[in-house]
């Protein structure tokens, strides 16, 4: 990244092994992230790195202009 960072909290849905990994890279870089996972730990362990954890997909949604998600499962994918 380039030292540009946006104004609001980017949101990322989906925090297994491809997400946490993309996750942590944003955060190592100073990106506020909200984020959320159907495990409570996943988002405990992104939450311990600063990021911000949302109730679920909708809300981190709302909370945010740019929503990443990284889901491998149908019915991960479905809001809740």
């Amino acid at each position: 990244m380039n030292g540009i960072h946006p104004a609001t909290p980017i949101g990322f849905i989906g925090l297994g092994r491809m997400g946490h990994a993309l996750a942590c890279s944003l955060r190592r870089h100073g990106v506020e992230l909200v984020v959320h996972d159907i495990r409570p730990e996943a988002v405990q362990k992104m939450a311990a790195q600063g990021a911000y954890g949302a109730r679920g997909a909708q809300d981190a949604a709302s909370r945010c202009a740019t929503v990443f998600t990284m889901l491998c499962r149908g019915q991960g994918s479905r809001a809740r």
